[in-house]
């Protein structure tokens, strides 16, 4: 580069850059953006994780003014709420939601793959779906532990409900009213089968253990 006397760059010419430096500038920018990302991943996981506990919030006030005018007792399924008590599906979707295309042959809710029974899907031939008028049941991501459908879990000939019911009112529960899970958003599990995120029968929201008796923050 042509440079004046004094040893800088002349009138009208600007300084070039080496490889190296380049290379080295590159390099900075490498190693900002990698302690960067992990920040950005994290504050885009709370986001979305805290969307879900107001969604959470609001679903189970809304169960509760279900019951509320109906002798205390809680709906059969999600969907019957719609379009009285949540006007659009956005309240019943978990934007974790890992499900892919929707359809009852790929539907995931509960992370084990169990109690197919009891998602709110079409397909669900014990489902409200097609009689209460929701089209887009399919886009509920949560898992109601109070479903009208037989109950695989206790292997009995009793529904959700019932056994659901029996035991909120059960004496050796009373302690546990608080953490005593209506609706569970299973989409936030990281690592040893927690956290999974939970709506109390008393409307506030807890992290627990997949098996929510074993472990509540």
């Amino acid at each position: 580069m042509k440079q004046s006397a004094h040893g800088r760059p002349g009138p009208g010419r600007f300084p070039c850059f080496t490889l190296i430096e380049l290379l080295v500038v590159i390099a900075i920018i490498a190693i900002l953006a990698a302690m960067l990302l992990p920040a950005l991943s994290k504050a885009r996981h709370q986001a979305i994780e805290i969307n879900c506990v107001n969604n959470l919030r609001q679903q189970g006030l809304m169960i509760q003014l279900y019951a509320d005018s109906n002798k205390e007792e809680y709906p059969l399924w999600l969907s019957a709420l719609v379009p009285d008590y949540f006007p659009g599906a956005n309240a019943l979707q978990c934007r974790a939601d890992g499900n892919v295309g929707k359809t009852p042959e790929t539907w995931i809710m509960h992370p084990m793959g169990n109690y197919s029974e009891a998602y709110d899907r079409p397909g669900n031939t014990y489902s409200t779906n097609g009689t209460e008028g929701y089209e887009r049941v399919e886009e509920i991501s949560y898992f109601y532990e109070f479903t009208g459908s037989p109950c695989s879990w206790k292997g009995a000939p009793l529904t959700w409900h019932q056994i659901k019911n029996r035991d909120r009112r059960a004496v050796n529960y009373q302690q546990w009213q608080s953490y005593f899970p209506l609706m569970r958003c299973f989409w936030h599990m990281l690592a040893n089968n927690k956290p999974v995120l939970n709506v109390s029968i008393q409307g506030n929201v807890f992290r627990s253990n997949l098996e929510w008796e074993t472990g509540v923050w």
